[in-house]
């Protein structure tokens, strides 16, 4: 099985081919640096789940595969702060597609404020903490929980909600593995 990843973010890569080693092993994996026509920091859950789906499509036009993947991350605010949060988009190559967001950080104000003025979210956190390119390391949230969760952990969560569509076809089908399974 190929899986094609419209990334070549190590922190993608690796919570991809964890969750699909996992569920489908021996798969094979490529990575695109697939780069849309829009922002790199798409502000709004509309906005990124429209990037991540145009990474998708883009991904088609490049490779043929059994499944393509992407995640964005994007931001937006509320009443009661500013926020990142994650979207996975998988796709067959029959088409069915699936779509999760999830994992919401709270953002300090002064990074907020940076990426409303337009600077992307990894950059802003190199320069509001001190940090290189901590968008392909742990990512913001292993510096506010001090390296508790990483930007992994919150990839590979998306992905393993994501890929449910394809890991049990009927409710009898999730029952009977539950009836075999320890839980």
């Amino acid at each position: 099985m190929k899986i094609a990843i419209a990334s070549k973010n190590p922190n993608k890569v690796e919570a991809i081919k964890q969750i699909f080693e996992f569920y489908f092993p021996n798969s094979e994996f490529a990575s695109f640096n697939i780069q849309p026509s829009g922002t790199n920091q798409p502000i709004g859950k509309d906005q990124t789940i429209e990037l991540a789906i145009e990474r998708v499509n883009l991904l088609k036009a490049e490779t043929k595969a059994d499944f393509y993947v992407a995640i964005e991350s994007g931001f937006y605010e509320d009443e009661f702060g500013a926020y990142s949060f994650g979207v996975c988009i998988i796709s067959d190559s029959q088409g069915k597609i699936s779509k999760v967001s999830g994992d919401v950080d709270i953002l300090p104000e002064d990074l907020a404020i940076l990426i409303k003025n337009g600077v992307e979210m990894g950059p802003a956190v190199d320069e509001i903490f001190g940090t290189k390119n901590i968008k392909q390391k742990g990512g913001l949230i292993s510096i506010l929980t001090k390296n508790l969760i990483t930007r992994e952990d919150d990839n590979r969560n998306l992905v393993i909600k994501a890929i449910t569509p394809w890991l049990a076809k009927d409710l009898e089908e999730v029952e009977n593995d539950l009836e075999d399974d320890e839980l």
